[in-house]
């Protein structure tokens, strides 16, 4: 590979990856600003001054549960995720060790149980991230604003004329926190999931 070829495909992923932290960056730090400091134009990147103001409308609103709306995300994406396990089935790999002549322990035990723990964190992960980003499905079967997952109830937090960027950032950020510790907790094993799957396209 040439040095330019080497370097073009730094540029790319350095491109990538800015692509994707400026928008987490400027979330957690406009979550840190105050009402004033947020409605600024043009934008300061950095508070000024630094402020809890939206963590503690937030969290001190009763008349938008957060906490609430975070449980329930979490009891919902929890409940899902596990239901997926369940009935999670490597069929092919299963089918592909009885041509081979091996027994139902054998596949288990040199097939099935190798191979469980990469993969059912991967679907672990997804399972779960699908779950807790649901907005629509929420929205059609719950009717009390007390009964709402995080993605709905946050939309709640945004006003038709004036929004509170500040507040409806740290409701972002809290809606972030599991999503982030999944994935740097699961990212081995999906990783290994990926490796050792047994399985090609």
């Amino acid at each position: 590979m040439t040095t330019a070829r080497r370097a073009g495909r730094y540029a790319v992923l350095v491109f990538l990856a800015l692509a994707f932290l400026v928008p987490l960056v400027w979330m957690i730090l406009t979550s840190l600003k105050t009402y004033g400091g947020a409605q600024r134009i043009p934008p300061d990147w950095l508070p000024n001054p630094f402020s809890g103001y939206g963590y503690e409308r937030i969290l001190n609103n009763a008349e938008s549960p957060v906490l609430r709306w975070f449980l329930n995300s979490m009891l919902a994406a929890t409940l899902h995720t596990l239901l997926s396990l369940a009935t999670a089935s490597a069929g092919e790999l299963e089918e592909a060790a009885v041509l081979d002549g091996a027994n139902h322990w054998q596949i288990f035990t040199r097939v099935l149980l190798p191979l469980s723990q990469p993969a059912l964190a991967t679907l672990a992960v997804l399972s779960f991230l699908t779950n807790w980003n649901d907005f629509l499905w929420p929205v059609y079967v719950l009717f009390s604003p007390e009964q709402l997952t995080l993605p709905p109830g946050l939309g709640l937090l945004q006003r038709a004329y004036n929004t509170d960027y500040p507040v409806v950032m740290a409701g972002a950020v809290l809606a972030s926190v599991p999503v982030l510790l999944l994935f740097v907790l699961a990212q081995r094993h999906i990783i290994q999931g990926v490796s050792r799957s047994g399985l090609k396209g």
